[in-house]
């Protein structure tokens, strides 16, 4: 990725972050146009209230994800689409990493239970 996308996308990470809800589960205004169409909204309920550390920044194509570490000390992914229409990069998810199989996706050999085998959020 080139350093340009990467301000880009870290700009908007913390803007997001900014105004994530603390208790409830509605998408609030504000963040409308900094979200994709197929946002999770599940996603929600993952406390999040700082952009403390971002450690990787990686892209393929039209996606793009940020992990960081939190104020709380919890890595984070975050996974941006850049829309077709207008260029602009939106997120899609927020997820903590699984404390099942830390990210791996898989346990003792199997499939995480903890979050289907993403390595990311819960299942």
């Amino acid at each position: 990725m080139n350093e340009s996308i990467d301000s880009v996308i870290l700009a908007q990470l913390r803007e997001i972050v900014a105004l994530w809800p603390a208790h409830e589960t509605i998408l609030p205004k504000q963040m409308h146009d900094l979200v994709a169409k197929d946002f999770e909204l599940v996603d929600l309920t993952n406390r999040v209230s700082a952009v403390v550390a971002p450690s990787r920044i990686e892209s393929i194509g039209e996606l793009a994800s940020v992990e960081f570490r939190d104020a709380d000390g919890t890595l984070q992914r975050a996974v941006f689409r850049q829309s077709t229409e207008d260029g602009k990069w939106r997120m899609r998810s927020l997820k903590f990493q699984c404390p099942v199989c830390f990210g791996t996706g898989s346990n003792d050999g199997d499939i995480c239970i903890g979050c289907d085998g993403s390595g990311w959020g819960a299942a």
